[in-house]
């Protein structure tokens, strides 16, 4: 299995499976097999069939390296007494063609899943979410814009306390675009809203934003909540460490996920007082990620993501 798939464990009788277990983060959880799910094995393969908005979703599991996790391969969708049709909105989609009322879309395969852009004149006029080769347009409200950024498209979402980044790349070049790094940015309009914490050393002694320094290592975390102070557990797939950036000294938070994805969260004690507030939390797969596989904040502060935080005071 290769790192950052979604695996899964079966138990299996025969050609029967018995039970589905999810894989995350080292951890096992039981999934629940629902009624409208078949589940089968041929002593290589396991495959799930179900029945989806009319549809039938075939979805099929393998164990690429003999570890005992599989990961899923393939899945298709067939409409009952058709061969190999997706029925898509006011579109059909099949065999390599695509017909839609009042508009004209890429050939996509069931496989496909990601974003749409109607682009005229550096202009993003139109969204559309596509999901296993169909196309659903998707409305932009008032708070959202979108912008084109080089080949990227960045959509800036703003709400009451807090403004979110989106961005979209489209690195094979086959009309489809994928998100591939989101921050939400406080603001400090919003209060309540702000979650505060405490990192501490091996000691007990806790860090200080005008003292932190690159190269000390964190022993705990703990998050104020309703009725005080509550440990956060550092799991082994999470980092926490200091970055100094000009004159601030802000802690990062990076988990790895199994998705490939990087999560992390930014905190900020600018009063020295010992208590970090978090002005962002985002996800990342690519963009600004280091060669060896850290979160590029510098990068990140660079590009402009992170001035909406200005204004808090941690």
């Amino acid at each position: 299995m290769s790192e950052g798939q979604e695996a899964y464990r079966f138990s299996t009788s025969g050609s029967t499976v018995t039970a589905v277990y999810e894989v995350e983060n080292g951890r096992t959880k039981q999934e629940r097999m629902e009624r409208d799910e078949t589940w089968s094995f041929d002593g290589k393969l396991v495959t799930k069939t179900e029945m989806d908005d009319g549809r039938l979703e075939t979805t099929t599991y393998a164990d690429l390296d003999g570890d005992g996790l599989f990961v899923k391969v393939g899945k298709t969708y067939s409409t009952p007494g058709t061969s190999g049709t997706t029925q898509a909105g006011s579109g059909v989609y099949s065999s390599g063609t695509s017909t839609t009322t009042g508009s004209t879309v890429p050939t996509l395969q069931s496989a496909d899943k990601g974003y749409k852009f109607d682009i005229s004149n550096g202009v993003v006029t139109g969204v559309y979410e596509v999901k296993y080769g169909r196309v659903k347009a998707d409305r932009i409200d008032q708070n959202e814009t979108y912008t084109v950024d080089g080949t990227d498209v960045l959509k800036t979402e703003h709400d009451f306390g807090d403004v979110e980044y989106s961005l979209f790349s489209d690195s094979d070049n086959n009309g489809i675009y994928q998100k591939t790094f989101e921050i939400e940015v406080n603001t400090g309009a919003k209060l309540r809203s702000l979650e505060t914490y405490q990192f501490k050393f091996s000691d007990g002694s806790a860090l200080t934003g005008n003292l932190a320094a690159e190269g000390d290592v964190i022993a705990t975390m703990q998050e104020l909540g309703r009725y005080g102070w509550k440990n956060d557990p550092i799991y082994s797939n999470e980092t926490l460490q200091v970055i100094e950036v000009g004159a601030d000294n802000l802690i990062l938070q990076t988990q790895l996920g199994l998705s490939g994805k990087i999560k992390f969260s930014i905190f900020r004690d600018d009063d020295g007082d010992g208590l970090w507030t978090e002005i962002a939390e985002g996800e990342t797969l690519d963009e600004f990620v280091t060669i060896d596989d850290q979160i590029d904040l510098v990068g990140i502060i660079d590009a402009g993501y992170l001035q909406a935080a200005d204004g808090v005071v941690g």
